[in-house]
C-alpha cells in the first residue's frame, strides 16, 4: 500500500517535513499544556491489536460516547494513536492536532516562540475599485474609511518590531478590460481616490494586477507615483526597462523586502501581454529582486502575487526549482479566496484577503535569527496520522464484517487476508510516524524552531466607525464622479437629439 510517509525520510523535503511537524507540535503543546491525561499509557501494538482493541472496547462508537480523551502534550496524542491502534484515539488525536494547526486564526497574547521578534502584516487585495462597503443588505462590510479606523487601533499581544501594510493587487478598477484614458472620467476619479486613501492608510506596497492595468501601465504607474504609493510588478515592462519591482522596509534585523509580481492566467494572459507584462520573465525577475534585497540586509521577502492562488503556487514551485530564494510568505489576489488558514506551497504560506475590502488579514510572523524561515503548521506528521486513521477505520470495518459470521468460508478467508495486508501496512506506517516523531522530539529539544505564523481574519463591519479624513476623501471623489457621469450623459443625449 502506497502512502506519502516514506517522503518523510527519503526525499530532499524530509527535513522540512520534520521541521513542519516540529512546529505544529510546539504550537500545540502551548495550547494543551497542563491538560489532564486520561486513559491508559501508550504501549506497543502487537499483531492485529488494531482489530482486537476496537472489538474489545466496543468499537469507535463506544469510545466516542465516553468522556473525550485529554493529553498532556500533542506527542502523547500521537503516541496514543500510533501504539494503541484505536481508531477513536486516532480520530481524536487528528482532530486535536487540526485544532492546534487552525488556532492561528484566533491569536491572542504572547509569542509562541519565547524571545522571537513579532512582525505584523495587515493586508488586503481584490478591492476592484471598491471604496465603500459592499452594499450587502444584512451586513454591509468594507469601506476604506472603516479600514483606516481599524488600522489605527492599538496592536494586541506582544510588542511589534515591524508593522507592514500591504495590498496584493487588483485594487483600482472594477473591470480589467482595456480602455482608453481620454479626458477625465468617473472611474479615473475613483481610482485616484483609492490611491489617495492608500496613502492616508500608510500603504507601503501594492502589487499590480490585471484590474490595475485597465487604462494601461503608464497611467497606473504615473498616478501611483503622484500619490506616493509604491505599486510593484517585477515583470512589467516600462519603456526599455522594468517597472518598480520591490521595496525594502524596516531597519536593522527587521528589514523585510517586498516583491510584486503579475502572474498570467488563461483568462488574463492576452490582456497582460498587451499591457507589457512578460509572464515568461516572472521567475528570473523575481530572483533578481529577491537576491538584491537579501544583499541589502533583508531578513526575508514577502511576495505580493497578483494572479490567483493556483498561479502563485506554480510560481513559488518554479522559483524553488530554479534554485532562487523562496519568499517567507505570499499575499495573493485574483482568486477571491479568504484564507483563515494559510495554503502552503512547500514551506511558503499563501494568504488571500477575500474581495471588495470586506476583511483584512492581520498576520503575525514570530521570527528568530537573521533570516525568516517558516514551516507548515500541519506538516507531514499530521498528514500521516490522518492516513493512519483511515487505514485503522478500514481494518475495523472489515473485522466487524468478518465477525458477523454471515460470510462463506472463501469470502471470509479473502477478507482476513486483506485485513492481514492492511495490518502490516498500518504497522509500517506506524513505524514511519514513530521515527518522524522521534526526530521531532530531538529537533524540538535542540530548539530548532525558526519562525511561526499566525493569521487572523478581521471583518470590516458596520460597527466600525469611519475615519473622518478618509471618509471625506471618498465622499468628495463620489461627488466629482457623479458630476462627470451626469455631464457625459447630458452631452450624449444632446448629440442624440
Amino acid at each position: 500500500m502506497k502512502t506519502s510517509l516514506p517522503r518523510l525520510r527519503n526525499s530532499p523535503a524530509a527535513s522540512s517535513c520534520l521541521r513542519a511537524a516540529s512546529r505544529l507540535l510546539f504550537a500545540a503543546s502551548l495550547l494543551l499544556l497542563g491538560c489532564r491525561k486520561e486513559g491508559p499509557a501508550p504501549e506497543a501494538a502487537a499483531e492485529g491489536s488494531a482489530v482486537a482493541t476496537e472489538r474489545g472496547q466496543g468499537g469507535a462508537g463506544a469510545s466516542s460516547a465516553a468522556k473525550p480523551m485529554r493529553f498532556e502534550s500533542p506527542q502523547e496524542a500521537v503516541d496514543f494513536a500510533l501504539f494503541r491502534g484505536r481508531y477513536e484515539a486516532a480520530r481524536q488525536s487528528a482532530a486535536a492536532l487540526s485544532r492546534d494547526a487552525a488556532a492561528v486564526t484566533s491569536y491572542r497574547g504572547s509569542s509562541p516562540i519565547p524571545g522571537a521578534r513579532r512582525i505584523q502584516i495587515v493586508s488586503t487585495g481584490n478591492l476592484r475599485g471598491t471604496l465603500e462597503d459592499c452594499g450587502c443588505k444584512n451586513s454591509p462590510l468594507g469601506g476604506l474609511a472603516r479600514q483606516a479606523t481599524i488600522g489605527l487601533q492599538p496592536v494586541e499581544g506582544d510588542a511589534v518590531a515591524l508593522m507592514l501594510r500591504l495590498d496584493a493587487g487588483d485594487a483600482l478598477f472594477a473591470s480589467r478590460e482595456p480602455a482608453t484614458a481620454v479626458g477625465e472620467t468617473a472611474e479615473q476619479v475613483m481610482a485616484r481616490a483609492m490611491l489617495a486613501a492608500y496613502r492616508a492608510l500608510g500603504m507601503q506596497a501594492v502589487a499590480i494586477g490585471a484590474y490595475d492595468l485597465r487604462l494601461g501601465a503608464a497611467w497606473t504607474l504615473r498616478e501611483a507615483e503622484r500619490a506616493g504609493v509604491p505599486m510593484l510588478s517585477c515583470n512589467l515592462r516600462r519603456g526599455e526597462g522594468w517597472a518598480p519591482g520591490s521595496v525594502l522596509l524596516g531597519d536593522g534585523a527587521n528589514r523585510i523586502g517586498v516583491v510584486g509580481v503579475t502572474l498570467a492566467t488563461p483568462e488574463t494572459a492576452v490582456l497582460l501581454e498587451g499591457a507589457g507584462v512578460e509572464a515568461g520573465a516572472a521567475v528570473t525577475r523575481y530572483r533578481a529582486e529577491a537576491e538584491a534585497l537579501t544583499a541589502r540586509g533583508a531578513a526575508g521577502v514577502v511576495l505580493l502575487a497578483a494572479g490567483g492562488m493556483e498561479a502563485t503556487r506554480r510560481f513559488v514551485e518554479a522559483v524553488g526549482e530554479s534554485g532562487g530564494p523562496l519568499p517567507a510568505m505570499a499575499l495573493v489576489s485574483g482568486s477571491l479566496q479568504l484564507t483563515g488558514d494559510a495554503i502552503w506551497a512547500g514551506e511558503v504560506p499563501l494568504l488571500e484577503a477575500g474581495d471588495e475590502g470586506k476583511t483584512l488579514l492581520r498576520t503575525d510572523l514570530f521570527v528568530t535569527g537573521e533570516r525568516i524561515g517558516l514551516v507548515p503548521e500541519g506538516g507531514g506528521l499530521l498528514e500521516g496520522l490522518r492516513s493512519y486513521m483511515t487505514l485503522l477505520r478500514s481494518i475495523n470495518n472489515g473485522a466487524l464484517g468478518a465477525a458477523g459470521g454471515r460470510l462463506a468460508a472463501p469470502q471470509r478467508g479473502e477478507l482476513e487476508r486483506g485485513l492481514g495486508e492492511r495490518r502490516r501496512a498500518a504497522e509500517a506506517m506506524a513505524r514511519e510516524l514513530a521515527g518522524a516523531a522521534a526526530a521531532i522530539r530531538a529537533e524540538g529539544d535542540a530548539g530548532a524552531a525558526r519562525g511561526a505564523l499566525r493569521n487572523r481574519i478581521v471583518p470590516i463591519s458596520p460597527n466600525t466607525a469611519e475615519e473622518p479624513s478618509v471618509k471625506r476623501l471618498v465622499d468628495e471623489a463620489k461627488v466629482k464622479a457623479e458630476r462627470l457621469t451626469r455631464g457625459r450623459a447630458g452631452a450624449k443625449n444632446g448629440r442624440a437629439r
